[in-house]
């Protein structure tokens, strides 16, 4: 427990084969309550040094959830990951299962440790926004809503394509571990 209603989680994750910080917003009192899940941009939690996540060092969210009945889930780490799971193990990047921590590993401990009632929404910013984007449409089961805020959402047309190969490269991975060539 950080604060009364700040928790850090580290969470052994099979699918990624290390320890995952998750930092969690909730309420100071017990109980049933929806969990909105929030991804970083392409940092990812790198500028405090993973140490939290960069929508509660850069943003006003601790302010602007406190006394609201609702968890806020916040990974801290995926730099250049597009929360995704990648086909192959990248050099610079690692093991990236994000797919499968975010909607297998997670949720239960969730669900479990913060009273969250299955009533999940998730959102992102930037390379988040397009994860989160990802994952409403691959999981429409497991979340009732969508936040993008600056996201490209259609990773079909070749400027998209440009884009996300461009922020990988630019964290020093190798985009064709990600999705293939």
């Amino acid at each position: 427990e950080l604060t009364p209603t700040r928790s850090a989680v580290f969470i052994d994750s099979p699918s990624m084969q290390k320890v995952v910080q998750v930092q969690v917003l909730h309420p100071e009192h017990d109980g049933s309550r929806p969990s909105l899940y929030l991804l970083d941009g392409v940092g990812a939690g790198e500028e405090s040094d993973y140490n939290e996540s960069t929508w509660t060092l850069k943003t006003d969210i601790v302010e602007f959830f406190e006394g609201k009945n609702v968890n806020v889930v916040l990974p801290v780490g995926g730099t250049g990951s597009y929360y995704t799971n990648w086909e192959r193990p990248d050099p610079v990047l690692g093991i990236n299962q994000w797919e499968t921590f975010l909607t297998r590993e997670l949720p239960p401990i969730i669900n479990s440790e913060f009273g969250g009632n299955g009533t999940n929404a998730v959102g992102g910013v930037s390379m988040g926004a397009m994860g989160a984007g990802n994952l409403i449409t691959r999981h429409p089961e497991m979340y009732q809503g969508l936040a993008a805020f600056s996201g490209c959402l259609d990773n079909s047309s070749p400027s998209s394509q440009h884009s996300v190969s461009g922020t990988v490269a630019f964290k020093g991975g190798d985009v064709t571990n990600m999705w293939g060539p």
